[in-house]
């Protein structure tokens, strides 16, 4: 309940996070929908949505040149795919986790984008792999 709009600045007054939640019934205050935070130039650092207190859908963070650096996309099954970014745009690598381990392929890609290693983890453990990551 009491689920409002809040916003930080930094020393300069320069707006810093913008954010929304509220107190959960336990008494905890929660981040419940978008939050935003910003580098000190005003660009977008980091994207995320939660709810009830728990990330959900995508979520982005950028590097100091605004550039996307990688994504992680919270399912409802409480898997998140981790994917990071070459420079350009194009994946770099992608895997899944669930409860902090790697769970499921783990790839990575060179900078043309195509596959050059995979390893399967199954509960952090990894498994089998094929390719060599070379100097990636």
């Amino acid at each position: 309940h009491n689920v409002r709009d809040f916003v930080e600045y930094d020393a300069a007054g320069r707006l810093t996070l913008r954010y929304t939640g509220g107190i959960g019934n336990d008494g905890r205050f929660l981040l419940h929908g978008p939050a935003t935070w910003y580098l000190s130039d005003g660009r977008v650092q980091r994207e995320a949505h939660y709810a009830l207190g728990r990330l959900t859908g995508t979520e982005t963070f950028n590097g100091p040149d605004g550039v996307r650096l990688w994504t992680r996309e919270h399912g409802a099954d409480g898997t998140t795919v981790w994917t990071n970014y070459w420079p350009d745009g194009k994946v770099r690598t992608r895997s899944t986790w669930r409860d902090a381990h790697a769970e499921g392929p783990a790839v990575l890609h060179d900078t043309e984008g195509r596959e050059i290693y995979r390893v399967n983890f199954t509960h952090g453990l990894p498994g089998a792999a094929s390719g060599a990551p070379g100097e990636y």
